[in-house]
């Protein structure tokens, strides 16, 4: 049996591929909600399965910080122990013959830890979209110490990119790699998003990471540049980005003639409204793998990333410290010719193919099984 531990939106969108192949396969799974965000209505859009069970809520959930950063992290580090203990039993009790996790939430070094944790026989623990690094553990915080955490104890390592397999051959992982894209490509494609002609000429704008909305000189920069957009803006309101520029007296200083707002979407519908607009600036480390999966100008609200290739490859552009005037610019760029380098949206055959590979009992007698391209462990002899 295969077992998934997630608990926020961006697991379960990156995660729904991966289900439907294993459907497909007809190969048994279950699933534990860590509880960091309410993803019910999600979930039922998506057409998965209740969880099979559900771990304490997290009092803070990754992201929300909008209180002390340091009593969040006290309380995300308390959640953690706590539920180390519990997934120890659970996975003791259940016996899944693989854990898979995904990203780079607190819950998956939770999950690490408790498996490291076990003695006696433990199930394989894999890590989709492995490898990836900004390289600076406190942008993103806590993402970037989980990632790191998360591939030292997996077994299996699904990377997305030659650069993730680079990284992890670097930091001499002792887990087996393969080679498979990113599931989000997977997700993005088949949603089959719709046209909005109103978001043709509209530029989304977001932000929700700690250390942009705790900086006041970060969102006074945010606030300059959505002003300076000549087209439409549609703010995407987090909770924490409205009441943070709230605090800080920022809030006003938004051109509110020009800029709409409007709250968090479901997945099918922000695609939907992505693929129909001119173009992003965010925060967000997805969307430049969604943006450049859809051909879609993305202007990344940050210091430095973890996916470098969207750069690389023309798609997106770091702007925290760019001049407004270099945004319309990029806005206005041709990228109709460029690659993807996140994947061709087979990333969740390929993890599936990895897994039938490793543990071909699991697999029903009819399912069929491929083998999946295995990166040589940087310890083997070519």
């Amino acid at each position: 049996m295969i077992l998934f531990v997630l608990g926020t939106r961006a697991e379960i969108i990156k995660l729904y591929p991966v289900i439907q192949e294993l459907d497909k396969r007809n190969i048994t799974w279950e699933w534990v909600h860590t509880g960091q965000h309410d993803i019910e209505s999600m979930r039922q859009q998506l057409d998965i399965k209740p969880p099979a069970t559900q771990l304490q809520t997290m009092e803070h959930s990754q992201g929300a910080f909008r209180g002390n950063f340091f009593v969040s992290m006290l309380s995300a580090s308390l959640w953690s122990i706590r539920n180390m203990r519990r997934l120890r039993r659970l996975f003791k009790r259940w016996r899944p013959d693989i854990v898979l996790c995904q990203g780079d939430t607190m819950a998956n070094a939770t999950v690490a830890f408790a498996i490291a944790s076990m003695v006696g026989q433990r199930p394989l623990f894999g890590h989709i979209e492995a490898g990836i690094r900004s390289f600076d553990l406190f942008e993103p915080f806590p993402e970037e110490f989980s990632r790191r955490v998360t591939d030292r104890i997996a077994d299996i390592l699904f990377a997305p990119t030659e650069k993730a397999i680079a990284n992890l051959r670097n930091e001499r992982v002792t887990g087996k790699i393969f080679h498979t894209g990113n599931t989000v490509v997977d997700a993005s494609i088949q949603i089959q998003p719709q046209h909005i002609p109103s978001m043709h000429n509209t530029v989304i704008a977001q932000a929700h990471r700690q250390e942009n909305i705790n900086s006041p000189q970060r969102m006074q920069h945010f606030i300059n540049i959505l002003n300076a957009i000549d087209q439409p803006v549609l703010l995407i309101s987090h909770e924490n980005l409205e009441h943070k520029l709230q605090e800080m007296g920022l809030w006003d200083q938004l051109d509110h003639t020009k800029i709409s707002h409007a709250p968090l979407m479901e997945f099918k519908d922000f695609i939907s409204h992505l693929t129909s607009s001119k173009g992003i600036i965010t925060d967000s480390g997805g969307l430049m793998e969604e943006c450049a999966t859809w051909q879609i100008p993305c202007l990344v609200f940050r210091q430095r990333t973890e996916r470098p290739e969207a750069i690389e490859a023309g798609f997106a552009e770091i702007v925290l410290e760019k001049d407004p005037a270099f945004v319309k610019t990029f806005l206005n760029k041709d990228f109709s010719q460029l690659k993807n380098p996140f994947g061709d949206g087979t990333a969740s055959q390929r993890i599936v193919d990895a897994i039938l590979a490793e543990l071909p009992h699991i697999a029903p007698a009819t399912a069929s099984q491929q083998t999946a391209r295995t990166v040589p462990h940087p310890n083997t002899p070519s």
